[in-house]
């Protein structure tokens, strides 16, 4: 058995013929399609790596509110840099808004800990005041029942 081969050139159709071992290369939609379950199969392992329970003593938490922070994570069976992560998985966004409110609740119990949300957000991976009004108000709004 033989596989042939028709490729068109610029002075006309030319035949190749080639032997059984001859592998035809693969179209770009199979090349595409590998590609993408390749790819998917990075992100759920990233997004295994992320939900999977860290423990004790690989958490690095210096200070009392990155403690708090630490041990919200672990309740919820996170890591603590899955909370700092850019994540936006259900699971870890729960666990981060809850965070971010008892983080909030500390600087309202205490003339201490006098956090403004610019700075809460610092401690949250940089992000900005804005995004933790959401968080608060996505928070209350699930301890309210409305989420």
């Amino acid at each position: 058995m033989f596989v042939a081969v028709s490729t068109r050139t610029m002075a006309g159709a030319k035949r190749v013929v080639v032997d059984e071992g001859f592998q035809m290369r693969t179209p770009r939609r199979d090349r595409l399609a590998e590609l993408s379950r390749e790819w998917q199969a990075r992100q759920q392992a990233k997004i295994e790596a992320a939900l999977s329970p860290v423990s004790a003593d690989k958490r690095i938490p210096r200070t009392n509110v990155q403690q708090l922070i630490a041990d919200i994570a672990q309740k919820h069976g996170l890591s603590y840099g899955a909370l700092m992560s850019k994540s936006r998985s259900q699971v870890i966004v729960i666990a981060r808004d809850e965070a971010i409110a008892a983080v909030y609740a500390l600087r309202d119990e205490s003339d201490y800990w006098s956090f403004s949300l610019t700075m809460i957000g610092r401690l949250f991976n940089g992000r900005d005041h804005t995004t933790i009004m959401a968080a608060l108000r996505r928070q209350a709004e699930r301890k309210a029942g409305v989420r």
